[in-house]
């Protein structure tokens, strides 16, 4: 509603002669959008007229927001409080969404409903974000996405997707977003250090596993994340990552087969035996997918080359191992069936010809 009040006649707003039959007044308008006015005298009998109503006026606005109040809050997924970061120039980040309002305000802090429809102009592209640690801008390179932005009764609903890579290899660091807005009329952001969220560099690893062909083996498969101490250690908090054999995992045996890499789901010969993956861990427990293959049987000796697959689905834990030229970000290992691994009391054995 439009509030205020005209002046006496014959005076401008500064309460000096003006020209008669001329009255200043101050009104405030507490909305957004356009307005026509319309002079009248609703009571009373103006010069012997009785009630008076003047022409309609032009439009007057555009009225803009004074400024925006933003929220946010970032889901990492699966309710843990880490996400994986990527590495600048080798590897992207695991994106995670945002959730927020963005409310438009008038001078006195209330939200003016009818920022919404065609009065609404903050796109998108006008909600942007920055990594924060503490008061300082992280060094890192944050990739930033709204989704979905729609305004109603004054209050954007928003949806945003963001990814963040290091710049250099190094352990955890805890940031928060500084998220801004800004439709050139208006602007707003929220800068809320406790809404932080760990950043981990991580990967996959494999290891090689040997044993009898009598039994099962176990296969060492783990999430890993870059430690504070300069190390890789075993990521237990990781019971998000969803891998399954046939699109996350490969196999071959160069000794009996083609040599060419088949699905992790394939049984594989081994010494005119066979051997299968056991279903793995997903998502991943403690970090820990839990592979392991059967045994071939007795006399069944051979072995297994494995790789991972994670470059459509995780290339956030992929990593430089460089076993495989044609695919050197995967991780690779080997089990193999009728070895025996020597007594855990050797240090150091050396047969003598």
């Amino acid at each position: 509603m439009l509030a205020g009040s005209f002046g006496s006649f014959g005076e401008d707003c500064a309460g000096d002669p003006a020209t008669a039959g001329t009255a200043c007044g101050t009104f405030t308008w507490p909305e957004v959008g356009i307005v026509t006015l319309t002079p009248s005298i609703a009571s009373g009998n103006y010069l012997g007229a009785g009630n008076v109503t003047g022409s309609v006026s032009g439009n007057v606005g555009r009225f803009h927001p004074a400024s925006f109040g933003v929220t946010h809050t970032p889901d990492v997924g699966c309710g843990t409080t880490f996400t994986y970061a990527g590495l600048s120039g080798s590897k992207v980040g695991q994106p995670f969404s945002v959730t927020g309002t963005i409310t438009a305000r008038n001078v006195a802090g209330a939200t003016t409903a009818n920022y919404a429809g065609a009065f609404a102009k903050l796109g998108t592209g006008d909600v942007t974000a920055m990594p924060m640690q503490g008061a300082a801008a992280a060094a890192g390179v944050l990739t930033w996405n709204v989704d979905s932005l729609t305004f109603a009764a004054g209050v954007g609903a928003m949806t945003a997707t963001a990814r963040y890579a290091f710049t250099a290899e190094g352990g955890p660091q805890a940031m928060h977003l500084r998220v801004m807005a800004d439709d050139g009329e208006a602007s707003g952001e929220e800068n809320d250090s406790g809404k932080a969220v760990e950043y981990r560099l991580g990967r996959l690893r494999l290891q090689n596993a040997y044993g009898a062909e009598l039994a099962d083996i176990a296969v060492p498969m783990q999430a890993e994340y870059y430690d504070a101490g300069g190390y890789y250690r075993r990521n237990d908090a990781d019971n998000c990552t969803a891998l399954t054999l046939a699109d996350h995992l490969e196999l071959r045996n160069p000794q009996t087969d083609s040599g060419d890499w088949q699905s992790g789901d394939t049984t594989m010969t081994v010494g005119g035996g066979s051997t299968a993956a056991l279903p793995i861990n997903s998502p991943l427990v403690s970090g820990d997918a839990g592979l392991v293959f059967t045994a071939p049987g007795a006399g069944h000796t051979g072995y297994v080359d494995i790789r991972t697959s994670l470059t459509t689905d995780h290339p956030w834990l992929g990593h430089a191992w460089n076993c495989d030229a044609a695919a050197p970000s995967e991780a690779c290992g080997r089990v193999s069936f009728g070895l025996y691994q020597g007594s855990r009391h050797h240090i150091y054995l050396r047969e003598r010809y």
